[in-house]
């Protein structure tokens, strides 16, 4: 590969690793850069850097010495800053630091989407706990505490009355500067997308499940071309308007939104896929997309491929599955789901030995699949199929 075109992918965790084998797919040599040295793109990109996405300045002095051609990222928020800096240091092709800081500090995306009249709840900054209980008089309850800055709904809380507010703003402010917001209370939905060219193009949309215990959680987004009573259309058109105002110049998005008051109403929106292998595994299933195809192509400033999306697109699912907490003694069949045809991932993020936990956030639901089909009878099937298989024994 010694003419091979170099790109450098970070942070190299277990989600990065099909970003990774995307770029070796087109003959690229990559490297990997992650606080870790034992991450899964460790071992899967060809050179590996041990630097954490929070070393802005180390990576910089490694990068001048590598000359990638490419600064790349994808379904993790804590790189997309760097990576925009990084690219901007390098004269690489990239979103832009000040764009960068539009998708992940939720005050300034708040800030540049109700500027331009797009649904918003009404929201403020809070500093300290009695700032917090003034702003609570004003929007009234229920309301949702976030961090300024964060993600896998970390510190995200609702609150319901006041019994509650104190705990919930220790919790939330662990993570950095508050952010009191009105709580919009209806089903939530989000949209996978593509930026290039001045056009942004809505790919996949799916409604979202929640856990009872945690509403701010979920538990199953799942992926429907329509919707027999939301206009999905319409949220598309809505969603292609809001990335197209923002300037990102390309990159892979992922928004989320609540209905309410005859409304779609932005929560979020980020510069970068969802989690959990949507962008890699289900977005192309779903619309015919190869979305890494074309953010490869961004950024090492090649022609970007034209965006065709299928004429009949499918159904799919990403669904965390739901055990009782307990430690783990074995979990079985695994391999029998991951052999039914039309899921497309099955993994638990727990193994023998170690204690299934209760889901208090993202990061530590017990497990997830990925289904695809081309009817929801046939989806439903496949979800009730793995359900069934995957089960856990636990330790008496």
């Amino acid at each position: 590969m010694s003419g091979a075109r170099t790109i450098w992918v970070l942070p190299g965790g277990r989600f990065q690793v099909p970003l990774i084998e995307a770029a070796q797919a087109m003959g690229c040599r990559v490297v990997c850069s992650d606080r870790n040295a034992d991450c899964d793109g460790s071992v899967v990109a060809d050179e590996f850097v041990r630097l954490g996405v929070d070393q802005r300045d180390a990576l910089f002095a490694a990068m001048k010495e590598w000359r990638p051609d490419g600064i790349a990222t994808d379904q993790t928020d804590s790189a997309v800053a760097t990576t925009a800096w990084l690219a901007d240091q390098l004269g690489l092709p990239g979103v832009g630091f000040d764009c960068a800081l539009n998708f992940t500090n939720k005050r300034l995306m708040r800030d540049l989407f109700s500027g331009h009249d797009f649904p918003v709840p009404e929201y403020a900054m809070c500093s300290d706990l009695p700032s917090c209980e003034a702003v609570v008089e004003h929007i009234g309850w229920p309301l949702i505490l976030k961090p300024e800055v964060g993600q896998s709904s970390k510190g995200v809380n609702r609150v319901d009355e006041q019994s509650g507010l104190s705990a919930a703003f220790e919790d939330t402010f662990g993570f950095g500067p508050v952010i009191v917001e009105q709580w919009i209370d209806g089903p939530e939905f989000t949209v996978e997308g593509w930026m290039s060219g001045g056009r942004h193009h809505s790919l996949a949309v799916s409604m979202k499940s929640h856990y009872s215990h945690r509403p701010m959680v979920a538990e199953s987004l799942l992926y429907t071309p329509t919707h027999a009573y939301f206009d999905f259309p319409a949220l598309c058109a809505q969603n292609d308007q809001l990335v197209e105002v923002s300037e990102l110049p390309f990159g892979i998005t992922h928004a989320e939104y609540r209905f309410a008051d005859g409304k779609f109403w932005l929560m979020e929106i980020a510069a970068r896929g969802c989690g959990s292998l949507v962008t890699s595994h289900l977005v192309p299933e779903v619309s015919g997309v190869q979305v890494y195809d074309h953010y490869l192509a961004s950024v090492l400033g090649h022609e970007v491929p034209p965006v065709r999306i299928r004429d009949n697109p499918r159904f799919a699912v990403l669904e965390f599955m739901g055990f009782k907490p307990g430690r783990i003694q074995s979990i079985e069949g695994l391999d029998e789901s991951r052999s039914i045809s039309g899921v497309l991932k099955v993994a638990m993020n727990y193994d023998s030995k170690e204690y299934l936990p209760l889901p208090t956030d993202d990061t530590n639901r017990s497990g997830y699949f990925i289904a695809v089909a081309d009817t929801l009878d046939e989806l439903e099937l496949l979800r009730g199929q793995v359900r069934a298989c995957v089960q856990v024994i636990y330790d008496d």
